[in-house]
């Protein structure tokens, strides 16, 4: 009897412990923090940023010298802050070399 109680107990700990995690980690995703000369050497990021952003951010601050943007990839999300003068940049270079999908 204490065998199944022991088993029991177990089996309930490891049950909350998956659906805890799995709830921690829809609410709470990972995040990077990285620059925007070191996200332009990384082709998926790069392809993926061109897909969800634009100008608009741009123009929120006048006094802010550094611009920081959200973007989503794989689960993890990425924290990308360059300069007004970078960011045009990036958004005026055209993707020559896209990362195949898949």
């Amino acid at each position: 009897m204490k065998t199944k109680k022991l088993f029991l107990f177990v089996a309930f700990i490891s049950i909350a412990t998956v659906a805890l995690s799995q709830t921690f980690s829809e609410n709470h995703p990972f995040s990077v923090k990285i620059t925007l000369r070191c996200a332009m050497e990384n082709p998926a990021l790069v392809k993926v940023m061109h897909e969800q952003l634009n100008t608009d951010f741009l123009h929120m601050g006048n006094d802010t010298h550094f611009f920081t943007a959200t973007v989503r990839l794989r689960g993890t999300r990425y924290l990308v802050t360059g300069t007004y003068d970078e960011w045009m940049y990036f958004f005026s270079a055209a993707l020559i070399d896209p990362v195949p999908e898949g």
